[in-house]
């Protein structure tokens, strides 16, 4: 028997022998099942036959009770020698054959590779073999214990009574039946669902076919960058970034009132003494500074909210809202975008900072200052304040060598070296290799 599984099944000796194991311990399982409501049953048959008798049916109770502690240890026991006799085994088993299968594809001549469609010959071979360590670990030892466990039990009711085995049973030769007058559209989806699979990793090795993704390291590969934080990331070749200059970011203060909740025809308004425009609505007041700063107080009234599925958003909801609100704020068009750079929450209190990047480069403020933020009370704006930037590109940039910026770096023990721009106000900005 052992020398057939192993043949059917493409396994190792070890590997036929595990599997016996591993359905031998599934019977045991199964029939355990039985134990706890066969103390329980033979329990209530007792004190029914006490009441009936007149006598105490607390009698035995005791008995029961360690019977019942006993059924559920040798449960536990035949669940915790299946659990290794199945899963571990079957995984191991998985291991030598990816191993055998490796080794009889390196083995093959370039020729057998060339004269076929890769992405179908990947699908097909970790297609089946992730298939068959599935089958091996969930289906066919549980399959072929279920189908010997019900078998005893069978013969075991049939012994007891055979009309009440009959009303029991007849669904199990029914659920075989069902399952053999429905192969064909088992197959035919099967045949589908692997259709659609090698159709979406084709489509998928054409994208990556089109990127030239190079190689990336880490600072702890490095033996340079050993005083630098450990998951600094490196790209290899280094990649042409443009320099940047600093386009019109104004926007009408009619859109800037209209996205901010306050009547666009307001005349309650007046400059301070340091030149920054002063709008006012009640408690809420917006303040236009003479460089563009814009900076906004709700005075605890609920006109600017962000919408979310409870009194207090959740985390996606509070950043997706107040980006929705930023880009009103911004000029449209360009690659200058906004980026969740920081976020904090307390009970009721939600602190949401953004910064520029473009690109997918982060762009920081020499001075330190983030280019919007915004606090929420529950869902209610009660702070922002932007900084707003619109850059533009203007030629390109070359960055420093990565081995001299590892070596300047080494100054800040633990930094974060990382590609940006760093914007001091003096453009054209370069991108730089930066220690946070």
């Amino acid at each position: 028997m052992i020398e057939r599984i192993r043949k059917k099944y493409a396994m190792t000796e070890k590997g036929a022998k595990d599997y016996v194991a591993a359905v031998f311990w599934s019977v045991l399982v199964n029939i355990s099942k039985m134990l706890p409501v066969g103390v329980l049953a033979t329990a209530l048959s007792g004190i029914v036959e006490a009441l009936t008798n007149g006598t105490d049916p607390r009698a035995g109770l005791t008995r029961f009770l360690a019977a019942g502690i006993l059924a559920l240890a040798a449960l536990f026991v035949t669940f915790l020698i299946q659990y290794k006799a199945l899963y571990e085994a079957t995984y191991r088993e998985s291991a030598n054959r990816r191993i055998r299968l490796a080794e009889v594809l390196r083995q093959l001549p370039l020729s057998f590779f060339g004269n076929r469609d890769l992405t179908d010959l990947t699908t097909t071979i970790m297609g089946d073999t992730e298939t068959l360590e599935k089958a091996f670990s969930h289906f066919y030892p549980a399959m072929h214990g279920a189908l010997i466990s019900t078998a005893l039990i069978s013969t075991g009711m049939l012994l007891y009574d055979w009309r009440m085995a009959l009303a029991l049973l007849w669904v199990v030769p029914a659920s075989l039946l069902m399952v053999y007058l429905s192969r064909r559209m088992e197959k035919r989806h099967i045949t589908k669902g692997l259709v659609t699979r090698r159709a979406a990793t084709d489509a998928m090795q054409e994208v990556l076919e089109q990127f030239d993704f190079g190689v990336s390291t880490f600072a702890f590969e490095e033996e340079a960058g050993q005083h630098l934080a450990p998951l600094s990331l490196f790209p290899d070749p280094l990649p042409e970034l443009p320099q940047l200059t600093a386009g019109d970011a104004a926007v009408s203060t009619e859109t800037l009132l209209t996205a901010l909740g306050f009547n666009p025809h307001t005349n309650s308004r007046y400059v301070d003494s340091g030149g920054a425009e002063v709008i006012v609505e009640g408690d809420r007041v917006i303040r236009l500074g003479s460089s563009g700063a814009l900076s906004y107080s709700s005075g605890g009234e609920a006109a600017l909210t962000v919408e979310g599925s409870g009194t207090v958003p959740s985390a996606s909801e509070a950043v997706s809202g107040a980006l929705a609100l930023l880009e009103q704020l911004l000029p449209e068009g360009g690659e200058t975008t906004l980026y969740l750079s920081a976020f904090r929450r307390t009970e009721s209190e939600t602190h949401l900072t953004f910064s520029y990047q473009f690109n997918g480069v982060p762009i920081h403020f020499a001075d330190g200052s983030d280019a919007a933020e915004i606090n929420l009370t529950g869902n209610i704006i009660s702070t922002l304040s932007l900084r707003p930037m619109l850059y533009l590109e203007d030629g390109s940039s070359a960055l420093l060598p990565l081995r001299q910026a590892m070596a300047i770096a080494e100054r800040q023990d633990g930094a974060e070296l990382s590609i940006g721009y760093a914007d001091a106000g003096t453009y054209p900005l370069s991108a730089v290799w930066l220690a946070d």
